[in-house]
């Protein structure tokens, strides 16, 4: 598996140590001539000041690299699914949500819907309507994000 520091280190960015478990470097989401950029290694996690933008390895790699949540994951992680389960429960030791992994992995489609001119109201009902599922397996999971990556793929 590969940790935030590996995914910076491949993309080029220059990491400083800025203290324990911290790093800082040029953001590579936005043009800035200040370090804005933090890394966290113990939490494998990141944060920007300049832009905000913040999240773990996954969602740096699918704003870096223009990839779906599943694409990262199998970046990172290699085809199971269950690997990044694993670890989550492991470092977590909480339940998963499986809802919070399919909003992250249908939140970057749903703005890519939206800028290219698809209907707000529509997008945001079917958003709406993926709140209100029940998932308590990676089988379920794997069925819904296939399902409403599908539905926004065909919003007119």
């Amino acid at each position: 598996m590969k940790t935030i520091i590996d995914i910076c280190n491949e993309h080029g960015i220059e990491l400083k140590k800025a203290g324990i478990n911290k790093y800082q470097a040029l953001c590579p989401l936005h043009s800035e001539d200040t370090p804005s950029f933090t890394i966290y290694s113990d939490s494998d996690s990141f944060f920007c000041w300049g832009c905000r933008a913040g999240g773990d390895a996954i969602e740096l790699l699918m704003q870096l690299d223009d990839v779906s949540f599943l694409e990262a994951k199998r970046i990172l992680y290699g085809e199971n699914l269950e690997d990044y389960i694993k670890d989550r429960i492991k470092t977590r030791e909480k339940p998963i949500n499986y809802k919070l992994l399919l909003n992250k992995g249908v939140s970057p489609v749903a703005r890519e819907m939206i800028g290219n001119g698809k209907s707000l109201d529509k997008i945001l009902n079917l958003l709406y309507n993926l709140d209100n599922e029940s998932i308590s397996t990676q089988e379920q999971f794997e069925k819904k994000y296939k399902e409403y990556i599908n539905k926004l793929r065909s919003l007119k």
